[in-house]
Formats: C-alpha cells, sequence, structure tokens
C-alpha cells in the first residue's frame, strides 16, 4: 500500500473542477490510500462525499499557510503504509505510478519526475471505461514536458525525513530542499519520468491568492518565499531532477552514468560536503564563472536575434 497525502485548496471555480480531477483519479489506483489535509473552503465536505481520510488541524505560520513539517509528520503518523507520496492536489495519476513504486527495492530513496503540462477545463467522467486512454492520447497530442525544475510529487519511506524545517506550502525552495536532504544523507534520488506519466492540469496560480505574500509577481520573492530560501539555505542547495542518481526504465531503477549527470555531481560536490577545503572552494568558484559566462551569453544571443529580426 502508498499512503497518498496532499494539501487542497478551496474547491471553488476551475481549481475545483482540476481538484476534483485529480484526487478522483487517485481513488482509481489500487492499494492506496489517500489523506486529505488543511481546512479550506470545500474540503471537509468533499472527503465525505468520497470517503477519503480528512485531517483539518495542521500547523500554519503567522500568515495562516500550512507548513510542510506539520505536513509531512502529521501524513506520517496517520498512514497505514510505510510508504509515502506527497502529490499536488492539481495531479492527475495513472496506473504507471503505483505499479512502478512496487518495483523499487531499495530500502530509503527518494523518487521523482517531470509531469506533462496540459489544458483540462471540465471534470472527467471516471466512470468511461476507456478514459486512461483518452487522456493518453491527450498527453501525446496536446501534454508539454515541464522543465526538470518542477516537482509534483515526492515517493518516500517514511524513514528519511525526520526533521523538515518549517517551510510555507506553495511557496519557493522546500520541495528543492527535499532533493538536497536525500542527496546529503546519501539516499538515491530516483527520476521516474520515462516511465511514469503525470499530468499537470494548467491554471492561473494567481487566482489561488489568499494574501498579498502569495500573489503571481511575488510567488518568488514574497516574503514567505525569502524565509523558504533562508530556510533552505538559499539557491546554492535548490536541487532538481537533474540531481537524480537514478533513472527509473521499464520497471528497472538504474544508476544514471550520463556526462550531463557528472556534470552535476561535479557542481554539487561542495554542497554535499561537510567539509571546508581549497578544493571545493575552487569547484564552486570556477562553476559560478561558467554559469554567469553562459547567462552573459544567452542574453547577448537573445539581443542579436532581437536586432536581427
Amino acid at each position: 500500500m502508498i499512503s497518498l497525502f496532499a494539501v487542497p485548496k478551496s474547491f471553488e471555480g476551475h481549481t475545483g473542477i482540476i481538484q476534483t480531477n485529480a484526487i478522483l483519479s487517485w481513488k482509481k489506483m489500487k492499494n492506496c490510500e489517500i489523506i486529505l489535509m488543511g481546512n479550506d473552503s470545500g474540503v471537509r465536505e468533499f472527503c465525505s462525499n468520497n470517503q477519503i481520510k480528512h485531517i483539518p488541524d495542521i500547523k500554519s505560520n503567522k500568515y495562516g499557510t500550512p507548513l510542510i513539517s506539520s505536513i509531512f509528520k502529521t501524513a506520517m503518523q496517520e498512514a497505514n503504509s510505510d510508504i509515502m507520496a506527497y502529490v499536488n492536489s492539481d495531479i492527475i495519476l495513472l496506473d504507471s505510478f503505483t505499479k512502478n513504486i512496487s518495483q523499487i527495492n531499495f530500502k530509503n530513496y527518494l523518487l521523482i519526475g517531470q509531469r506533462w503540462d496540459l489544458d483540462i477545463v471540465k471534470l472527467i467522467d471516471f466512470d468511461d471505461d476507456n478514459y486512461k486512454i483518452k487522456l493518453e492520447k491527450k498527453i501525446n497530442e496536446q501534454g508539454v514536458l515541464h522543465p526538470k525544475t518542477g516537482i509534483d510529487y515526492f515517493v518516500f519511506p517514511k524513514t528519511i525525513f525526520n526533521k523538515i524545517p518549517d517551510f510555507a506550502i506553495g511557496r519557493t525552495s522546500w520541495d528543492n530542499w527535499l532533493v538536497y536532504n536525500a542527496r546529503l544523507n546519501k539516499h538515491p534520488v530516483i527520476n521516474g519520468t520515462q516511465s511514469i506519466d503525470i499530468i499537470h492540469q494548467n491554471h492561473d496560480y494567481g487566482k489561488f491568492i489568499k494574501n498579498e505574500n502569495l500573489d503571481t509577481k511575488k510567488y518568488k520573492k514574497g516574503i514567505e518565499s525569502e524565509i523558504n530560501s533562508k530556510l533552505a539555505g538559499g539557491d546554492r542547495f535548490s536541487f532538481n531532477l537533474n540531481d537524480c542518481t537514478h533513472n527509473l526504465i521499464k520497471g528497472q531503477v538504474i544508476k544514471d552514468t550520463s556526462i550531463k549527470y557528472l556534470f552535476f555531481k561535479l557542481y554539487r560536490l561542495p554542497r554535499l560536503s561537510t567539509k571546508i577545503s581549497p578544493l571545493n572552494y575552487f569547484i564552486d568558484f570556477s562553476f559560478d564563472i561558467i554559469f554567469k559566462t553562459y547567462s552573459i551569453y544567452k542574453k547577448i544571443k537573445e539581443i542579436v536575434r532581437l536586432k536581427s529580426s
């Protein structure tokens, strides 16, 4: 069994539609326990109507935003499974999710992956026997694979995250910290993109705003995001899918030995080291120059392109 947990927003308008689609898709999977958390409008009623476990009370910061530390700790205490899966509540899951998780034999690990972005504006008919085929067809025809910076699910055994800082959910940095922490503790970080298709239903983030710290423009620069960034140690510790140590391919977990992985492994070496050494300073300095030079190159290339068009 896998224990899926999430913190839905209010079940209103298009948000309600995409969250209903997502969570009902989870219910279609076998051997899954679902735990929904928080007390936003409509969450309690949705759980009651769909026989889903509901935990309304989770700790929040002074802005009223739920804390990742409380969400994960409470979910792990309430879950009946040793395998946990945090999933964003706008993500549709298919059978490949649980099927592939069952193939992982590591004692400790973190499984993450990219998503397919799709426009879905109506409720999905899950009584239609062909709904999976239709969704897979839509992915092939209209889906856009999101960049590796976005992470929408985290699958892990209860044992690997013992102490999580008080990050605010829905802001930056906390998801990157989970990847960093797994790497720091030498747990395999598995990229499931090649085997697991998940669907992110496109939406306007700004419509979910509840306070001034959460408007679209301030998502990365608001007070709560700044706090999250400080708790995570800053951008130097912003790990993502480029930092996976393994790939999940056709039911097999295979160690990544690509040039790109080795490049990122060297780049991350100072951040994963507990020792201060001249070598770490040299690597940090060298990569800073490489990335700054590349950034300048891209800007110049774009200016030249605009002038020539």
